[in-house]
Formats: C-alpha cells, sequence, structure tokens
C-alpha cells in the first residue's frame, strides 16, 4: 500500500491592510482500493483602520473526502475589536454539499462576542 500526503500554502501580504492566504491540501492512499481527498483554502482579509480594529475577511474552502462527497462555503467575516479584550465577530457562510446520491445547500449565520481579561 502507498500513501502520499502534500500541502502546499502561500501568504501575500500585498499591504499592510490587505493580505491573501491560500492553501491545498491532498491525500492519496493507493491499495488494494485507491482513495484520494484534498482541501482547497482561500482567504481574503482587509483591515481598513490601522492597529485592525476592524477587520474583514471573505474565505472558501472546497473538500473532496474518500467518499466523493464535495464540500464547497463561502464565508464573509467581520470581527471588530470593542475594547481592549473584547471582541464582536460575524460570520455568514453559504456552502453546498455534493455527494454521488444528493445535493444539499445550507446558510448558517454566527454571531459571538468574545472577552479575554
Amino acid at each position: 500500500q502507498t500513501n502520499q500526503y502534500g500541502t502546499f500554502q502561500a501568504f501575500w501580504a500585498v499591504t499592510k491592510a490587505v493580505n491573501v492566504f491560500f492553501r491545498y491540501n491532498f491525500r492519496v492512499q493507493e491499495g488494494a482500493r485507491t482513495t484520494s481527498s484534498y482541501l482547497r483554502e482561500m482567504n481574503f482579509n482587509w483591515s481598513p483602520f490601522p492597529g485592525g480594529a476592524l477587520q474583514f475577511s471573505v474565505n472558501y474552502n472546497e473538500t473532496e473526502d474518500v467518499g466523493n462527497r464535495k464540500i464547497k462555503a463561502v464565508s464573509p467575516v467581520l470581527s471588530w475589536r470593542i475594547s481592549q479584550g473584547i471582541f464582536l465577530d460575524l460570520k455568514y457562510t453559504n456552502g453546498t454539499i455534493e455527494s454521488p446520491q444528493e445535493s444539499v445547500e445550507y446558510d448558517t449565520y454566527i454571531a459571538k462576542v468574545r472577552i479575554f481579561y
């Protein structure tokens, strides 16, 4: 049996306020039955104010697992540092899950307050 794993990732700080991140993972197992899976992830991040009090990002993820199930999701995220140690995160995700049997679309909404002391 042969196993192959790999990861490629790149980060580019376009300016002090804008950066881009990309990652690709793969896995192939060959033997009595050959299986493969992958993950593709791309992130665009923007911090319009010095010090990063407000951050906006858009994330795209795409995976295919061993069962040929594909999951794709796009998530805009807004993070606001309200004050020292207090953060508000708002995230929306729109995605699809596709398998050989069916396809499902989903939406999620998350609002989170983080407090560090």
